[in-house]
């Protein structure tokens, strides 16, 4: 929601506050009202309760179905009213919930006078209705591209949301749709019988209280396991930007499997429902869960705190309207999304949702990975939530350490407690020792995360454990919990110091750092197989200059360098980006940085003067033999519109077009077993979402998952990938301001458009020169062009894609810089796009919020001149167009 939106709507909310006062002798609330009917009109009945079947299901004469759980009553009989003049033109569809037409007309008003809050859509259908007295609370989903027979599912979504309507004494229908300021002044009216206090704040867009994201827990039971789906970050369906995961589990508790229990991930009040008799879908704050099987608690306005039991999943196959699936009879998943942010935490984890990859502490997960979800959600007490951080990753003797760790707080009430710690001892060298450095309060926020950072220094070399130990105070000590993660010990190497040479009168000569970046130099610890990696050191010399030989060694990853140079008077830094080997297995490696002369050979060994540091590796992990998983069939579409014929096969087939984030490599991590068999498991979800499956919907499920069995089975994987890494400059970004940027990425082959990815995050090093990789890409030639946020497309030429490996592009050439301008979003800079900027410049210096950020061309955080004059400058004819 825009900021200035909200403000302009809240001095709504207060100007028709003050009309109410002054028509307090009016029966009606102030909104979209219908009127009186005319005398002699006879009424149409309204049908609250039963549901149609997902459309092209039924043959002709085949009567629709009563869903248990809602209530039935008898048909009601209401005035056809007359409806105010409508603002925008609505067309309603057949929904999952047959109402009669006064309530479908109360709506179609209610949505025409939200063009601001509710986006134009095609055509608009009810998904779910709660009717209480005379209150009826209207769940409504907004559809584009619908084939000519108007069926539908939550693939064609690109709006869910809440219209309230409340009938009046005369069977008159007054409604409004959410955002609006007319609906939070009737939502205020609903009686605290129907909706509580909580209840309304939580429906409210106005008073929603914001999410936090770091609170959030995973949504099964604790202490067991569920499956990260294979196609990763997918779009979710229902609301527009949205991004999805898919967690799924056979039930098998044995095994440490999750069983068919779906827990709030938060706490909150449901806002809107998709039932079509199948499945559930439900929207809670800014998390949407899909998949459900339907119960009486899955309706507007039920409040769930976080770790509350919402109920099953579907498990086996189904389709409907609000969700479908491919999978096993015994399998489930859940549809989990979320907004499109750039990052997501649950469960201490937190998912990039470019590289699609969970990280927590030094631990990096992938698809098909198994996730525990600890315990929390219904405990107020805070835990360690995150692995140790210790940096440098491998301090030295007598070299001061920072210590970092995370405590969560998964209840609902703020605590606060005093940590003592952390304590350790270093037992190699049998002297033993332990400290306490510190004891001090801290205060964890219900639902937060807090950092805690002690730093010292360590007296011997060896492995050090360190246990941080909270305690309520001095003389309670939770020294009674260690398997709840309370209590927990890790360890770390401390090194012997670097020898450094003896100095002569001549060569005084040490190596005072060594350490690892990526490619655009920004320091950096943890790698992807097939990534560059930067290697330096720097090198002082305080005699005179001097002949050596410099080697770099990373064992087994690359094969040893050695150079003869001549080491100058000063320092020197001295660096090497080599890439990666694409097979690399994950783990921690060595870098040994060395300088070698003969003034050095008598007291060192053979490598001189020499120093390390570690860095770690997520490598490909073993391919499991399993059954085909998904691979991308290329459709030559520039939009993320799934195209592909509906079928309903066991694999799913990717297309190119719905998901257009940077993902990685599609070959499944290790899951709890090493073989599988032919079972059914699961594949592709049959969810409403705009992703890649072979059918209807975008809600890509994991592909068929291990079964625990020594049967081994041979089957193919998927073929290798390619990767392009990009740099490039956008106009008028600078060393001084460098914010990060999403960009599309179109590959084209000849005048056809093979694929399009959009949001392709790119970041800056510090002279501006962003840095973007799209990995997973079918190896080939392609023309490449990038289009910015706010700037024409540049077409950056031919590329040549080789399978598995990366290839790099460096399109920073002042001949190649992205042109600022196009910010209506059309490819072309005219007047529209002067007016536009020109209509931000209302002061000397206007500040950067969220709805004119795509203004602020040079990223200084401010509107102002320079603005106005980078964009003018391009301004070269009545239409400029970009690349195409």
């Amino acid at each position: 929601m825009k900021h200035n939106r909200r403000i302009t709507n809240l001095l709504a909310i207060a100007l028709l506050l003050l009309m109410a006062l002054l028509l307090l002798a009016m029966p009606q609330v102030t909104g979209v009202s219908l009127a009186r009917p005319d005398p002699g009109v006879t009424p149409r009945s309204l049908t609250v309760g039963s549901t149609k079947t997902p459309l092209g299901k039924k043959g002709p004469g085949e009567s629709t179905e009563t869903l248990p759980g809602l209530m039935q009553p008898a048909a009601m009989s209401a005035p056809v009213c007359s409806s105010v003049q409508a603002q925008t033109e609505i067309a309603m569809v057949p929904g999952t919930v047959a109402v009669g037409t006064e309530v479908e007309d109360a709506v179609s008003q209610a949505l025409s006078h939200a063009p601001d809050a509710v986006p134009a859509a095609d055509y608009y259908a009810i998904s779910a209705i709660r009717e209480e007295d005379n209150w009826l609370f209207v769940s409504v989903v907004g559809l584009k591209d619908l084939d000519a027979d108007l069926t539908w599912n939550l693939d064609n979504a690109i709006w869910a949301g809440l219209v309230l309507l409340r009938q009046d004494e005369d069977g008159c229908w007054t409604g409004a749709a959410e955002e609006t300021a007319e609906f939070s002044l009737l939502l205020a009216d609903v009686p605290e019988n129907i909706l509580s206090a909580t209840a309304k704040q939580d429906l409210d867009p106005f008073q929603r209280p914001l999410a936090t994201t770091s609170g959030y827990r995973f949504p099964w039971q604790s202490g067991t396991s569920m499956q990260y789906g294979s196609f990763g970050v997918h779009n979710a369906g229902f609301f527009s930007g949205w991004k999805a995961v898919d967690f799924l589990s056979d039930g098998n508790t044995g095994a440490g499997h999750a069983p068919s229990r779906l827990l709030a991930a938060a706490s909150g009040s449901i806002s809107y429902v998709c039932w079509d008799g199948t499945s559930v879908a439900i929207r809670i704050g800014d998390l949407l869960y899909a998949h459900l099987l339907y119960n009486s608690n899955l309706t507007i306005g039920h409040y769930f705190n976080q770790g509350d039991e919402m109920g099953q999943l579907r498990s086996g196959s189904f389709s409907g309207n609000c969700g479908w699936a491919d999978q096993g009879a015994n399998w489930f998943h859940v549809h989990w999304g979320f907004p499109n942010t750039g990052s997501f935490e649950a469960g201490g984890w937190t998912l990039n949702l470019s590289d699609q990859l969970w990280r927590r502490g030094g631990e990096t997960r992938g698809v098909n990975s198994w996730f525990l979800a600890e315990d929390g959600g219904t405990s107020p007490d805070p835990k360690q939530c995150s692995d140790l951080i210790v940096s440098p990753s491998s301090p030295q003797v007598n070299e001061t350490a920072t210590l970092c760790f995370d405590v969560c707080n998964y209840g609902g009430e703020s605590i606060t407690f005093q940590y003592i710690g952390p304590q350790g001892h270093a037992p190699p060298n049998g002297q033993g020792g332990l400290w306490n450095e510190f004891a001090r309060n801290i205060t964890v926020g219900a639902g937060q995360r807090v950092r805690v950072c002690p730093s010292r220094s360590f007296e011997w070399d060896g492995t050090w454990c360190i246990e941080h130990v909270p305690s309520r105070d001095q003389d309670e000590v939770w020294l009674d919990l260690p398997a709840n993660g309370y209590r927990q010990a890790q360890c770390f190497e401390v090194r012997k110091p670097t020898p450094t040479p003896t100095p002569t009168t001549a060569h005084n000569v040490a190596i005072d750092r060594v350490y690892t970046t990526d490619a655009a130099g920004t320091p950096k610890t943890a790698f992807n197989a097939g990534e560059p990696i930067g290697l330096h050191f720097d090198v002082s010399n305080l005699g005179s200059p001097l002949s050596v030989y410099r080697l770099w060694s990373v064992y087994p990853l690359l094969p040893p360098r050695e150079e003869y140079i001549v080491l100058p008077s000063g320092q020197s830094t001295h660096s090497w980006t080599p890439t990666l080997p694409s097979d690399a297995n994950s783990g921690s490696y060595e870098f040994l940085a060395a300088i070698c002369s003969s003034y050095f050979w008598e007291p060192y060994d053979c490598y001189c003067l020499k120093r390390t540091t570690n860095f770690t590796v997520v490598g490909p992990t073993s391919t499991p033999t399993a059954t085909p998983t998904a691979t991308r069939t290329k459709t030559p579409t520039p939009t993320r519109t799934a195209t592909s014929t509906p079928t309903k096969t066991p694999t799913a087939t990717k297309t190119a077009t719905p998901t257009r984030t940077a993902t990685p490599t599609q070959t499944p991590t290790n899951t709890p077993t090493k073989t599988r068999t032919p079972t059914p498991t699961p594949t592709a979800t049959k969810t409403a979402t705009s992703t890649p499956t072979p059918t209807r919907t975008a809600t890509p499920t994991p592909t068929k998952t291990p079964t625990p069995t020594n049967t081994p089975t041979g089957t193919p994987t998927n073929p290798p990938r390619a990767t392009l890494s990009f740099k490039i400059r956008f106009q008028g970004i600078g060393a001084d301001h460098h914010p990060d940027k999403t960009v599309r990425v179109t590959l084209k082959r000849g005048s056809s458009i093979v694929d399009v990815f959009e949001d392709v995050r790119v970041t800056a090093d510090i002279n501006g020169i962003y840095n973007g990789p799209v990995p997973n890409l079918d190896p080939g030639n392609y023309t490449v062009l990038i289009k910015g946020p706010a700037h024409l497309q540049r077409n950056f030429g031919e590329v040549n894609l080789i399978t598995g490996q990366t290839t790099e592009e460096d399109w920073t050439g002042d001949d190649q810089i992205v042109l600022a301008g196009d910010f209506d979003d059309n490819n072309i800079l005219n007047i529209v796009d002067m007016s536009l900027i020109l209509s931000q410049y209302t002061a000397l210096s206007v500040p950067v919020n969220e709805a004119n950020r795509i203004y602020d061309v040079d990223g200084n955080d401010v509107i102002n001149i320079i603005d106005i004059a980078v964009v003018l400058a391009n301004y070269t004819a009545l239409e400029v167009p970009g690349d195409e």
